[in-house]
């Protein structure tokens, strides 16, 4: 029998094939940030706390008019954080982009106030598939 290799070569890529790739990427998903730094620590803390919520909801119970804004916050803040509005900002997280991000936490801590404070919202008690409000 003849001998089969077992150790092959790595892959090798060219700079000028790699560069082309990271072309295609961006002119598919649009400018990213490449942050350094603190900020980088931030936005990787923050989509690590986000990951962690996520799988905290998967485990326990959490009420979906809490569960879809704070969702809705975390991808909002991580995306104005992340993409730039126009690729000349690269690298950078200007001041709008900060501006943006605090508004929707502050949107979405509104709406979750205001769901839990509101005199009309009226808590339901939920068994098998009937539910009735609580009085």
């Amino acid at each position: 029998m003849s001998e089969i290799p077992t150790t092959t070569a790595p892959a090798v890529v060219s700079s000028e094939a790699l560069h082309k790739a990271e072309e295609f990427i961006e002119a598919e998903e649009g400018a990213a940030n490449k942050l350094k730094g603190w900020l980088a620590v931030f936005v990787m803390v923050t989509a690590i706390v986000m990951s962690a919520f996520h799988l905290y909801t998967a485990y326990a119970i959490v009420p979906t008019q809490t569960l879809r804004p704070v969702h809705v916050a975390f991808v909002l803040f991580l995306t104005f954080l992340v993409f730039p509005v126009a690729a000349r900002y690269r690298h950078r997280i200007m001041w709008w982009d900060w501006l943006a991000a605090a508004l929707s936490i502050a949107v979405v801590v509104y709406l979750i106030r205001a769901a839990t404070t509101s005199p009309t919202a009226t808590p339901l008690r939920c068994r098998g598939t009937s539910c009735s409000a609580l009085r």
